[in-house]
């Protein structure tokens, strides 16, 4: 599915969608290089409004329902990774992944696509692929795949069968 969802937000850029994206970075950038207290979260809120952008491009109601959903059930794992990679110096490490996924949208490009999918397929090494996670955003999103299943199993436990009454320590 990963394959199929991302060159359809490639087929689907346009303009308009790009300057929002280009801003949303700029904000990034102002965040990572500037001073705060709050650089996590305001970088983690920017990063979600960037995949939102990103997610609702290709006009997939679908795609982007799910999108959110795993954004939403791996909310602290991706906190997590954003928390960790700003506080120990390596938040251009995040904007470089960030710019790189802009410019493969942006100009089309194919080249770079296979590795953007690989990182998404590289997630469910073990069980549907032969893909091993190699890279530190391939193993985050192998993690954040184990994890994702574990709270949906635990959700689908609770009498309401929702996540939104879940606390931590139910998991």
């Amino acid at each position: 599915m990963e394959d199929g969802i991302f060159p359809g937000d490639m087929a689907k850029y346009n303009e308009e969608d790009g300057r929002v994206l280009e801003q949303l970075l700029d904000q990034m950038r102002g965040i990572v290089r500037g001073d705060g207290q709050d650089k996590v979260e305001r970088f983690f809120a920017v990063d979600n409004q960037f995949h939102d952008m990103v997610s609702q491009m290709g006009k997939n109601p679908l795609a982007d329902k799910i999108s959110r959903v795993v954004r939403t059930l791996t909310h602290a794992v991706r906190y997590e990774t954003v928390s960790t990679m700003i506080n120990t110096g390596r938040g251009e490490e995040l904007l470089e992944a960030h710019s790189d996924l802009f410019e493969t949208l942006r100009s089309r490009r194919q080249d770079n696509v296979e590795e953007i999918v690989r990182a998404t397929a590289s997630h469910g090494w073990g069980h549907r692929v032969d893909i091993k996670p190699e890279h530190e955003m391939e193993k985050v999103l192998f993690a954040t795949d184990e994890l994702t299943g574990l709270i949906g199993a635990a959700a689908l436990m609770r009498p309401s069968k929702s996540v939104s009454d879940m606390e931590l320590k139910s998991l």
